[in-house]
């Protein structure tokens, strides 16, 4: 069997990137759920436990676009892009509806060049073999 090359640094950002979004979205629905007893009554929109189960199928998906990652599967080149924008689309149209302010431009722009930036690394010709699925 022949070695397996080593990952490039870039692969290496978007990977724990990927991790960190799923980390940040089990903490967000962990702190959800420790709180639900005392946002039950109080008149929030969206609803609270909409957000727990949407932050625990965000945490699902990006553990498992790690996960595919790390076994450098060809679709993964497609996967983890998608629900990166997908993701960045419900994050910042979330808070645009929802919160008295809209977001500043710095946060959108820096997600944005994360995306770009993952794009560029997973699809990269070097990146993953070149046989198999």
């Amino acid at each position: 069997m022949p070695p397996v090359p080593k990952r490039s640094f870039s692969i290496r950002v978007v990977r724990w990137g990927i991790l960190a979004l799923a980390l940040w979205n089990l903490g967000r629905a962990i702190a959800l759920w420790r709180q639900a007893d005392w946002m039950a009554g109080l008149p929030l929109t969206p609803d609270p436990r909409l957000r727990l189960c949407l932050a625990l199928g965000w945490a699902a998906l990006f553990l498992a676009a790690f996960i595919v990652a790390h076994r450098r599967r060809r679709w993964s080149r497609l996967f983890t892009p998608f629900f990166l924008m997908l993701y960045g689309v419900y994050e910042f149209g979330t808070i645009i509806i929802y919160a008295p302010t809209p977001p500043t431009l710095m946060p959108i722009l820096i997600y944005v060049a994360f995306v770009s930036f993952a794009v560029w690394a997973l699809w990269r010709r070097d990146q993953f073999p070149t046989s198999g699925d």
